[in-house]
């Protein structure tokens, strides 16, 4: 009964026709500077982003001319975002990672990007509560979000699936810039998908400007944060989270990572 009203607010939520002109635009853009294109074309294989994510994130920063960035999960994504900030006159960048000895390399050239002040978060995800319900979330490192905000860009790609991505939005609702954009990648799949209604209809303030679900193959959500509207409790979120969480606890990633394989 319960996931029945949840599915049909979920069809509801995602049935929309945005207004939103610029992202539509950004997102087919193909070509850039040629620095930016560098890095771009290193984004393959592995836990790589995207080619295409990757053209889209360096058009926003440039176009919207980003200056405070927050990315949740370390990589070739950070190399783009200190590249395209590096261009347009420099900027913050914030990284949250579980494991930066994966990315040293990476890191290491974006901490050489010009104009760039480039900070790394190591932090591990842990089960919490909140508003929309039970989630994995990394809380603790809410004072160093605090104290590198306001943020204009989030781009969300971690923690890996088997945590789950509801955790994201509650400790960064606080520290966006007016307009600021959240861009979520993996939209396409099925807990990212009940992630992102559970956060448009717990945080109002929040508005879903583009979603494809066949970006790369994987999916794009875009959110923007139009006001800081107090977030909402909905027995639905509460409910429909305890039972994904729950899912994600018994997936063969979860027990491995439990086990240390990660």
């Amino acid at each position: 009964m319960m996931r029945t009203l949840a599915q049909n607010l979920f069809d509801q939520t995602f049935i929309t026709d945005s207004d939103d002109k610029v992202m539509p635009d950004l997102i087919h853009q193909k070509r850039f500077q040629d620095d930016i294109e560098v890095a771009i074309a290193n984004c393959s294989g592995g836990w790589s982003i995207s080619q295409d994510l990757a053209r889209f994130l360096a058009h926003a920063v440039v176009t919207l001319k980003s200056k405070n960035i927050l990315e949740f999960g370390a990589g070739s994504s950070s190399l783009v975002l200190a590249n395209s900030l590096s261009v347009s006159g420099g900027g913050k960048l914030t990284s949250i990672e579980q494991n930066p000895v994966w990315c040293t390399e990476t890191w290491k050239l974006v901490n050489d990007k010009e104009n760039v002040d480039s900070f790394m978060i190591v932090a591990q995800p842990k089960l919490s509560l909140g508003i929309s319900g039970v989630y994995f979330c990394f809380k603790d490192c809410l004072e160093d979000i605090a104290y590198r905000g306001l943020y204009d860009l989030v781009l969300i790609d971690a923690p890996q699936y088997f945590f789950g991505r509801d955790g994201a939005v509650p400790i960064i609702y606080n520290y966006l810039a007016p307009n600021a954009l959240i861009v979520m990648d993996d939209a396409e799949r099925y807990n990212d998908r009940w992630t992102l209604f559970r956060w448009l209809r717990s945080y109002p303030g929040l508005k879903l400007v583009y979603y494809n679900p066949t970006f790369t193959k994987k999916g794009l959500a875009i959110l923007r944060f139009q006001s800081r509207k107090s977030p909402r409790f909905s027995l639905v979120h509460w409910m429909t989270s305890l039972q994904d969480t729950g899912s994600l606890l018994l997936s063969p990633g979860a027990n491995r990572q439990r086990k240390g394989e990660f």
